[in-house]
């Protein structure tokens, strides 16, 4: 059945009765906990089969839906974007030689997003990510738990994830945490949630993440405060003042920036080529080049064991030109977010950062699949529900039928 128009909408809103709309809380919490246990997959050591985890959360999103069947919903802006992806997935993996386990890991992924969207929106999105802040925030905690004791494995000074998973990996989980409580938390419980992630994030030199984690703070910091402009430019030129004095009078202050950035590193400073991103990037473009029109296909990288380190390239080199659709779709979506909630819009600016230095495209860790669910969340608002009852020009709500 189609939605009601925004008239009916606001209608059925004054009289009270959309409760057909609202996903119960504790299935909201649910679905946000599910989304967020990815990591505990890198805790159980068993990311070496993650393809069977996804399925079991998946399958069980699928039984969530099927006993909460009357509260599934979706906007038409997120079925006609599952229908454009899936049709650029296949123009391109056909052709393409993708194999099966391609073609399930893509569509497995595409499965997660739109499952989550039929029953989370903008009206309980916060909700959600309350789940996805807290599941994450354990997950942190039993790492830095794990660095205390000795169980996670040191490289060169530099921590790696759970059971020697890339840091940059769980650097990313963990900034993105950062980022969604700077969203949905108040001052104290979000400091409570951010200090130990940065924590977590310096010991694995997880340079892009610490940008990332740091933008998302200031933002929250300047929207909060943006009504005291008095307050916010006192505190902005007391930062300015300081920082500049520390760097003007200790050296001490320019080697300890340095030394968090690794900016004069042998192996990952200014001379390595983004650690060796520039040849990698280079490569993409010259696979983007053989197939311009309609890339690689799904999987290309992970049949040929490479990884770009590169948003827009990794897409390119795969989806080829059609890969400018997805990206005008996020772009899109990334301005809809400003128009309809500032602050999250100024919190989420620090994600470009990590376009630029790795190439998680169609991922379902917690960048960037949560990423892409708070896009397409808030636009779910035009309702094609299962359980939705049509509303009569009096303003009442007839009997489904």
């Amino acid at each position: 059945m189609l939605a009601p128009s925004l008239e009916e909408t606001k209608i059925v809103e004054k009289t009270g009765q959309d409760d057909f709309y609202t996903s119960p809380t504790a299935v909201v919490y649910i679905f946000g906990a599910i989304d967020a246990l990815v990591p505990f997959a890198y805790i159980l050591n068993v990311f070496s089969h993650i393809n069977y985890w996804h399925g079991a959360t998946l399958a069980i999103k699928f039984l969530l839906c099927g006993l909460y069947y009357k509260y599934i919903s979706i906007s038409r802006t997120a079925l006609v974007s599952l229908a454009v992806l899936t049709a650029i997935i296949l123009i391109s993996s056909i052709p393409g030689g993708s194999q099966a386990s391609d073609y399930i890991r893509i569509f497995g992924f595409v499965a997660h997003v739109f499952v989550t969207l039929a029953i989370i929106r903008r009206e309980n999105l916060k909700k959600y990510l309350q789940a996805c802040v807290g599941v994450l925030f354990v997950t942190t905690l039993i790492y830095l738990l794990a660095a205390s004791l000795g169980q996670i494995n040191i490289t060169f000074g530099r921590y790696s994830y759970f059971h020697s998973s890339h840091p940059n990996l769980g650097s990313e989980i963990i900034a993105m945490s950062i980022v969604l409580a700077a969203c949905v938390l108040s001052w104290l419980p979000f400091l409570v949630v951010t200090l130990p992630s940065l924590y977590a994030v310096h010991l694995m030199e997880g340079r892009a993440a610490l940008i990332v984690a740091l933008i998302a703070i200031g933002a929250k910091f300047i929207y909060d405060q943006w009504n005291n402009k008095k307050r916010l430019a006192l505190l902005f030129g007391l930062a300015v003042c300081a920082g500049a004095a520390a760097v003007l009078v200790s050296s001490k202050a320019a080697s300890v920036f340095n030394s968090i950035f690794l900016l004069h590193d042998k192996y990952r400073g200014f001379g390595s080529g983004f650690v060796g991103r520039d040849q990698l990037w280079s490569t993409a473009w010259e696979w983007f080049r053989a197939s311009p029109i309609i890339g690689n296909g799904a999987g290309f990288f992970d049949r040929n064991g490479v990884e770009i380190h590169n948003f827009f390239l990794f897409g390119l080199s795969e989806f080829g030109l059609l890969s400018l659709i997805i990206y005008g779709m996020i772009f899109y979506l990334f301005y809809d977010l400003y128009r309809t909630d500032k602050k999250w819009f100024v919190c989420f600016l620090g994600i470009p950062v990590f376009w630029m230095f790795n190439d998680r495209f169609f991922n379902i860790n917690p960048y960037p699949f949560l990423f892409y669910v708070v896009l397409f969340a808030h636009v779910n608002r035009a309702r094609l529900g299962i359980g939705a009852l049509p509303v009569t020009q009096t303003g009442g709500v007839s009997q489904a039928r």
